[in-house]
Formats: structure tokens, C-alpha cells, sequence
């Protein structure tokens, strides 16, 4: 009797383990969906942000979840173009597989909310600065009017900087007046005061300059897209900013189909006197003599620049427009060792972004910085501004295109620096095609 009541109750313990379903086994929105979105999402897809909904709430998530899984399934979310087996970057944007399982078992169990015990506080965004309070905060003078259509509009801005000295900048943090508005910045400095004549000239507040500054920039402080996170230099480095340089920023606009208006600003921290001494540049690696044939839909440009001193890579910054498909960077040292930088096999010109080492790569005098990038110039390229195709060369024109990686360097002191500046003049201050070089970052 006793061995018959076991056997019962193990029976009955069995048929309840089989009737109840674990609750580890359910994915759940607060518990498994939720901490994707947190993390990968909500720093674009939120309230006055760029993206154009939010997912801050399960309502948000639950009604798009069959969407979530396709733009997730397919690596068009969130944006993150680069190939993880090149290269690992500070703060990738690309979802696991697990995960990517997750949203998909989410969405096929009909989006299960779960319990709120489990949900995550949600992120805490700063309305103010990401890095705590700058040191020196570079506002636009004015505030500038943006028409409520037409074409995408680039407009410049002179900011003078009036410090007592020259500084060395440890972070530099853009914050855009109106997030709905602003696409990308781009922020150099001039000391031949070019940019603050050219502002002058202009009724508006700032100018136009088709492409560049208008101007050779003395030097590159940086710049910003949506969900781009400020980030400090490494320790003991800094951009060299003089004290009576004007910065020139660059604000690319996209019209909303109402008038809208914009001031954003610029916050430096400085770095303590005497603790950089380090000089941190971008190195322009580009191509600005080619055309690329009506048709070809894998036409190959080269570009390449021979570093003049030793440096450490510390961040790039891959460029191209409409026609862009894939994007290489590679390092060949003088002894031929091969160091792949950065490769993006799937350009999206709508998502190009600022990529930060995780740890810097040491180069040596000598070193050829090596850039090939492929054009789609085919009536298949489904963005190709041409049609039918037509040949396009090097221009500033977003029809236009360009073979350009920035690529961020850590020098050994301010003799190097100079010694940078002066290699740059020689490769790229001259006349190709009987057009001046004017400016690689646009």
C-alpha cells in the first residue's frame, strides 16, 4: 500500500509538471524584451528623439513587435554596419544571437508583458551634459530658422572660442538644440579668421560653403550623430585647441514639413595643464581624383596616406555617399605586417558613424594607412541618385561621392603634430582636376 501511495503521488507530481508551464520556458517584456530595448533602442527610439517611435513603454514594443523582429533579423537594427570579426569598437550597437532568439520567440508567443516586478528602470538620459558640466560651453550665436521643406540643408556656424590660453581638449560633447531636426555635425577650427568672415558676409545666422568650411581648417575637434556617446581621450592625450581659434560648425538639417528652429551648442572639457601631452589628430585617407563608370556595380577606388611619425589608432570614421557599398581599412607596417582597421561590407549612407577602438593599435613610422572602398553605380543600387546611371566623380554634392576614412591618432608630442600637418599639406594641397583641396571631412 505504501509502495502504491508513492507511485500515486510521484504520478500526480509528474502530470502537474507537464500541465504547468515553466516560467523560465515564456519570454516575458519586462523580464527577457525589455533590457534589449534599454540598452540597444531607447537612447534614439524615445520622446523627442530622432527616431520616429518610441519603445520606452510594452505598449510601445508590443504593437511593432512582428516589425521589431524583422529590422533586428535582418541587421538593419539597430544600425551597426561594422564586421565584428575585423575589429571591436566601444559601444557596438549589435543585438547576439540570443537575443535576436528572444525577440523572435517574443513576438511568436503574442508578446506575453509578464510581470511588472521584473522590468528594468528605465535609463537615465541626461537633458544636460553626458560627461558632467564642460569646462567651456560654444553655444551658436543665434538661433537659425529651418524651412518646413526642400532639400536636406548645410549650414556653417563661426563660434569663437576666447580662451585666455592655448588647452589641450580631453572630450569634446555635442548637443543639439533640436534632436528632431539635426541629422550629423561635423566641428573644426580655423585661426586665420576665414570662418568669421565668411559668417560676416552672410545676413542669416552663419553661412553657406558649398562643402567644406570654405577655408583649410587648422584642425578637427570632432563629431556627432544620433545615439553617439561622448567619450574621453585616453589618459595623457588631448586635441591642441588655440587659444584664439573660431570654431566652425558644420549642422546638417532634414526639414520635418513645419518650420523649425535650432541653437545647439558645444561642450570642451578641458584637459589639466600639463597632464596631456599627447596631441590627438584625424588623419584625412582619402581619394579625390576618380569617376566611377554608369553601370559598374562594384567599382574599387584606392586611397592610401604613409604615416611621417609613429602614432596609436584610436578611433575611425569611414565616409562615402549614395553609391558607397563597402568600406576597408587596412595598416601595412614597413616590415609588411597587415593590420585590418575596420571593414563595413553593408554602407548605408544615413548611418555613418564615429568608430572608437577598444584598445589603440601602435603603428610605426612608415605605416601606409590603406583605404578601398566599392561603388554600386547600377540602376540595381536601389538609392543610386541617377537614373539612369551616369558617371560620377569625386565631389562634395551627396550625388556626388567620395573615398574618405578618417582615421584618429595619438602622437607623441606637439613636434609630431606639426610634422602630421606638414605631410598632409603635401598629399593633398594640390590642384586635381584644376580644383583646390579644400576640405576632406564632408
Amino acid at each position: 500500500m505504501r509502495s502504491a501511495r508513492l507511485l500515486a503521488c510521484l504520478f500526480g507530481w509528474l502530470l502537474l509538471a507537464l500541465s504547468t508551464p515553466a516560467s523560465t520556458d515564456e519570454v516575458t517584456f519586462c523580464r527577457d524584451i525589455a533590457p534589449i530595448l534599454w540598452t540597444h533602442c531607447v537612447e534614439c527610439h524615445r520622446p523627442g528623439q530622432v527616431a520616429p517611435f518610441s519603445l520606452t513603454t510594452y505598449q510601445d514594443a508590443a504593437k511593432r513587435a512582428a516589425h521589431l523582429v524583422d529590422v533586428t533579423q535582418s541587421r538593419r537594427m539597430p544600425p551597426w554596419k561594422v564586421d565584428p570579426s575585423i575589429r571591436h569598437f566601444l559601444g557596438e550597437r549589435r543585438l547576439s544571437k540570443a537575443e535576436l532568439d528572444l525577440l523572435e520567440r517574443w513576438a511568436k508567443a503574442d508578446t506575453p508583458e509578464g510581470s511588472p516586478a521584473d522590468l528594468p528602470p528605465l535609463p537615465s538620459f541626461h537633458d544636460g551634459w553626458q560627461l558632467g558640466e564642460p569646462d567651456l560651453v560654444l553655444e551658436m550665436p543665434e538661433e537659425f530658422e529651418i524651412p518646413p521643406d526642400g532639400e536636406n540643408l548645410f549650414r556653417w556656424f563661426a563660434i569663437p572660442v576666447n580662451l585666455p590660453d592655448d588647452r589641450m581638449v580631453s572630450a569634446v560633447e555635442f548637443q543639439p538644440g533640436n534632436p528632431q531636426i539635426v541629422h550629423h555635425s561635423l566641428i573644426f577650427f580655423d585661426v586665420t579668421g576665414a570662418a568669421t568672415r565668411l559668417d560676416a558676409r552672410d545676413p542669416q545666422p552663419g553661412y553657406e560653403s558649398f562643402g567644406g568650411p570654405g577655408f583649410l581648417p587648422a584642425g578637427f575637434l570632432g563629431s556627432w550623430s544620433p545615439g553617439y556617446s561622448a567619450r574621453f581621450l585616453p589618459e595623457q592625450s588631448g586635441i591642441w585647441l588655440p587659444r584664439q581659434a573660431v570654431v566652425a560648425l558644420q549642422m546638417h538639417y532634414s526639414p520635418t514639413g513645419k518650420t523649425e528652429r535650432d541653437r545647439s551648442r558645444i561642450g570642451l572639457h578641458l584637459a589639466e595643464r600639463g597632464t596631456a601631452i599627447h596631441p590627438v589628430t584625424t588623419l584625412p585617407v582619402m581619394n579625390n581624383s576618380f569617376e566611377i563608370p554608369a553601370g559598374d556595380a562594384a567599382y574599387a577606388v584606392h586611397a592610401s596616406f604613409v604615416l611621417p611619425v609613429d602614432g596609436t589608432v584610436i578611433g575611425l570614421n569611414p565616409h562615402m555617399h549614395y553609391l558607397g557599398k563597402k568600406m576597408r581599412v587596412t595598416a601595412i607596417a614597413p616590415d609588411g605586417n597587415v593590420v585590418p582597421l575596420i571593414a563595413i561590407d553593408d554602407w548605408d549612407f544615413n548611418w555613418q558613424d564615429k568608430y572608437q577602438l577598444r584598445e589603440g593599435i601602435p603603428l610605426p613610422k612608415g605605416t601606409s594607412l590603406e583605404v578601398e572602398a566599392i561603388y554600386d553605380n547600377s540602376a540595381d543600387n536601389p538609392v543610386n541618385p541617377h537614373s539612369p546611371p551616369e558617371i560620377v566623380k569625386y565631389g562634395q554634392k551627396s550625388t556626388d561621392e567620395m573615398c574618405l576614412a578618417g582615421v584618429q591618432v595619438v602622437l607623441e608630442s606637439r613636434r609630431e603634430l606639426a610634422e602630421v600637418a606638414g605631410a598632409l599639406i603635401r598629399a593633398y594641397l594640390t590642384k586635381r582636376d584644376g580644383k583646390p583641396f579644400i576640405s576632406p571631412f564632408e
